[in-house]
């Protein structure tokens, strides 16, 4: 048998097995075409049996027709048109048996043209992996500055310093009575002795409560000013941050 009849014979027996897997059978209007096409290509019609091809394969792009459509154009004298569906074909994940054919009929080709058959299409990336974004935490708040209490609103200072003249005041006040209750106008011993006795308990409270009061005066205001030079103090230091600024 001449080779050129055993072409034919391949192609049906390719497309017939399918693919690796149990292929479903061609649509009535693809398997048209795909006949007539093999009838032409039989009778070594190839222009029209290219023609049939492309028409089955545009009804149905299987990749057994794909090679049939090849062989078309490589013996119609169409080298490249070939070798770009003889690639598109070694793409498709074609047996060992039909691969081997593929390259034995591009080296053909290759041969024929005097230049090396392109390699076949690398497949296709699988897509990057979608990274999430990393988790910010945010800072902690900042711990605000503890509030400084002027002098003119220290109220222990300023309660120490009005306690402490109202003592005083009243201290005075019973020390000045007493020296008004004083027992040189009594008519009587028992006056004098009275009054005596009078004046000199009034004085010697107004004493104790001077002595007092004079104490939480002077705590008063000893506070105050404390309070007032660390209010310039605090000031100062802030000043030159400010500035900067």
């Amino acid at each position: 048998m001449k080779p050129r009849l055993l072409v034919p014979m391949l192609i049906v027996a390719l497309i017939c097995a399918g693919t690796k897997t149990e292929a479903a059978p061609l649509g009535s209007a693809a398997q048209g075409h795909l006949d007539a096409a093999l009838k032409h290509y039989a009778q070594r019609r190839y222009e029209a049996a290219i023609t049939e091809f492309r028409a089955a394969y545009e009804k149905e792009p299987r990749r057994e027709i794909l090679f049939a459509w090849a062989q078309a154009e490589r013996l119609s004298g169409d080298c490249p048109s070939a070798m770009a569906l003889y690639q598109k074909f070694l793409g498709s994940d074609p047996t060992s048996a039909e691969e081997s054919a593929a390259r034995l009929n591009l080296k053909r080709c290759e041969e024929a043209l005097g230049q090396p058959a392109a390699p076949p299409p690398a497949p296709t990336p699988p897509p990057p992996a979608v990274v999430p974004p990393p988790t910010v935490t945010p800072p902690p708040p900042s711990t605000p500055p503890p509030t400084r209490t002027s002098w003119r609103q220290d109220r222990l200072g300023i309660g120490l310093t009005a306690a402490g003249g109202l003592t005083l005041a009243v201290g005075a006040v019973l020390a000045g009575v007493s020296a008004t209750n004083a027992p040189q106008g009594a008519l009587t011993y028992q006056a004098y002795t009275d009054r005596l006795g009078s004046a000199e308990g009034l004085r010697a409270g107004g004493l104790v409560l001077v002595g007092v009061g004079a104490g939480i005066l002077v705590t008063g205001i000893v506070r105050l000013i404390l309070v007032a030079r660390r209010d310039k103090g605090h000031v100062a230091r802030l000043t030159p941050i400010a500035v900067t600024f």
